[in-house]
């Protein structure tokens, strides 16, 4: 009796040494709860440094734009909409009273065109019955809804100083590539200025469709293609005029980069002052939605 009990002893002692071990090793080496690397602020105003890294300027508003509320991130709200029915009366819609134009959006850039088209998709997935072309306009919405986020990214972007020695207006320059790329890849128009506001130089480079809008142009190209699409006409050729609206306008977006040399008789090579942002190069008045 007297030796089992010495063996359950020995026996606990030995689980009792090896829990300890692992918790000791576990404390030795544990670091706490694995964490996401943390998001990086790719843009935020600093008073150590001379470069803005913020939002662009605001554009004036005309007399005409004091009443609207397009410029805020909750624009589809505070819009006028109206009802609109299309194919006879099997898709309802609620369609903006008036049409988009680039002088309603965010520095004329835009970027509402694509959060409306979203808009329009949506409602039209909610109500179509068949299940795959329903899923298919879902699907169009997600990406109409991307590029919108890309160019929002794009647009609370801007260097506007000196060059830095840390480099920042190239950091500032590689993200908003990155951004516009998702939409027409390789277009930027670079400036040379002189200290006078004379402009020296300026060369455009051309562009193909980014990423992101390849891949909408694939999921707009299938939709057309369902045989089930046929049944509604009107809904397919406002989704062909707000797909065109969209291509229009990613086309036409820039990356602007512009440089000011001091010039007292001739330039010197350094730039003295750099302005690095996103650009629209369509007239402010280019229609940014169909008009019904």
């Amino acid at each position: 009796m007297r030796s089992r009990l010495k063996l359950h002893c020995k026996a606990l002692f030995t689980a009792a040494g090896f829990s300890g071990m692992v918790l000791a090793l576990t404390f030795f080496f544990y670091d706490g709860p694995l964490h996401p690397p943390e998001l990086i602020a790719t843009a935020q105003a600093t008073q150590q440094k001379s470069a803005i890294l913020s939002q662009p300027k605001s554009q004036p508003k005309t007399a005409g734009q004091q009443d609207a509320n397009l410029h805020t991130e909750g624009w589809l709200e505070s819009a006028q909409w109206v009802n609109h029915a299309l194919d006879g009366d099997a898709i309802r819609l609620r369609v903006l009273k008036s049409p988009l134009t680039l002088a309603d959006t965010t520095h004329q850039s835009g970027l509402e065109a694509f959060e409306y088209a979203a808009a329009l998709y949506g409602q039209m997935a909610r109500q179509i019955p068949s299940q795959k072309l329903s899923a298919q306009l879902a699907a169009l919405q997600l990406k109409a809804q991307a590029m919108a986020h890309a160019m929002r990214q794009a647009a609370a972007l801007r260097f506007e100083g000196p060059p830095m020695e840390d480099m920042t207006h190239l950091q500032v320059h590689a993200v908003l590539a990155n951004h516009l790329g998702q939409l027409h890849a390789g277009s930027q128009v670079t400036a040379r200025y002189s200290h006078h506001g004379q402009l020296l130089e300026e060369t455009k480079t051309a562009a193909q469709p980014g990423k992101a809008m390849l891949s909408y142009q694939d999921s707009l190209k299938a939709i057309l293609q369902n045989p089930e699409a046929s049944q509604f006409p009107q809904s397919m050729d406002l989704i062909r005029q707000e797909s065109a609206i969209l291509a229009q306008l990613a086309s036409h977006l820039a990356l602007r980069w512009d440089s000011v040399h001091y010039c007292p008789q001739e330039c010197q090579p350094v730039s003295t002052d750099m302005r690095i942002y996103m650009q629209q190069t369509l007239p402010a008045q280019t229609l940014a939605s169909a008009a019904l």
